[in-house]
């Protein structure tokens, strides 16, 4: 699937299929729908898979009639889907198959995200009326009671809450949940998970790490190339690497001004991941900043950090946190 506004190739696709991670792995490209319209944010994501639902039959009935058509009697086997792709469950049913997620943040939140769709199904409860308490409530699948407004904001707020646990609701009508974790890192969620009536079976199939990253292409692999010879010449475990993801928004005149003031201040080396965000009512991906980056930083603070630090705009994060210079790492948390 492609964002309705995108209109680029898609550089991640194009290099998993380059390294060929798997003979047997293969992209299709989904028709572009057309039909996009202001939706709002909240809805967007929800929106997006929806719309693409016929499109999704099609090619896999594409692909289920080449199966049968091939000599090597292969056979549509189910549906893994992406924790924004659930409502394909319903695809995968009119197909009379197994649909399973595939899990890619930690078991906790998993865990978190059921329980409290189960307090609001099966029992009224909203935890969104504690969010401006200090009360702190016990959770099933964490080993310690949390404070309530330390939950993550999407089911603290009523406008995202209902999407958000519809979408975890669906979870519970897959065949099985496999997680991006281990037994050894948390066990606690995980055997509250595998313990808990009516969940879906949940398999750790962790740590699926891709160590190599993805450079993308001829620029960016240059541009990582630049990169990682500037880390070479720091000393280890000296760096500290900020990068709030490819839809971090923080408002530009002061966050961004801020962060550049606490680096100069004290004195640090660091790689700063600066990107320009989308406004606020928009959606899709922030863009990099290039040759505006006075705008958002203080006067000279390039040149008077340019022995010590260095902002880029697009970054291989993989290859950066796996560097020996790469000492703290400030990010958006998820």
């Amino acid at each position: 699937m492609k964002l309705p506004f995108d209109h680029s190739p898609s550089p991640a696709l194009d290099a998993s299929s380059a390294h060929g991670l798997h003979p047997r792995v293969r992209f299709v490209y989904l028709p572009e729908d057309g039909t996009f319209h202001d939706v709002a944010a909240n809805n967007f994501s929800i929106w997006l898979v929806e719309s693409y639902h016929p499109h999704v039959s099609r090619a896999v009935a594409e692909l289920a009639s080449e199966c049968n058509s091939s000599s090597l009697q292969r056979r549509l086997g189910g549906f893994v889907l992406d924790v924004f792709c659930a409502s394909l469950v319903d695809v995968a049913d009119s197909f009379g198959v197994p649909s399973y997620i595939f899990f890619t943040s930690s078991s906790a939140m998993l865990g978190l995200m059921l329980h409290l769709q189960k307090l609001r199904d099966d029992y009224g409860k909203d935890v969104a009326e504690y969010r401006n308490s200090g009360e702190e409530l016990a959770f099933p699948g964490f080993a310690c009671p949390l404070q309530v407004k330390l939950l993550p904001s999407l089911v603290l707020r009523p406008e995202t809450v209902g999407l958000f646990l519809d979408n975890y609701r669906r979870f519970r009508k897959t065949r099985g949940i496999p997680v991006n974790t281990f037994l050894e890192l948390e066990p606690h969620p995980l055997k509250f998970l595998q313990s808990e009536p009516g969940l879906p079976k949940v398999y750790p199939v962790g740590p699926i790490v891709n160590v190599r990253g993805s450079s993308g292409d001829s620029t960016r692999r240059q541009d990582c190339h630049e990169i990682v010879k500037w880390l070479d010449r720091q000393p280890d475990a000296s760096v500290v690497f900020l990068c709030f993801g490819s839809m971090g928004r923080f408002d530009e005149v002061q966050v961004m001004r801020e962060i550049a003031i606490a680096l100069e201040k004290c004195k640090c080396r660091f790689l700063w991941s600066l990107r320009r965000s989308q406004p606020k009512d928009k959606i899709g991906l922030s863009s990099d900043y290039c040759a505006d980056l006075w705008e958002v930083l203080p006067d000279g603070f390039l040149e008077r950090t340019a022995g010590i630090g260095r902002v880029i705009g697009w970054a291989p994060q993989a290859e950066i946190l796996a560097h020996s210079s790469t000492g703290g790492f400030v990010s958006h948390c998820g």
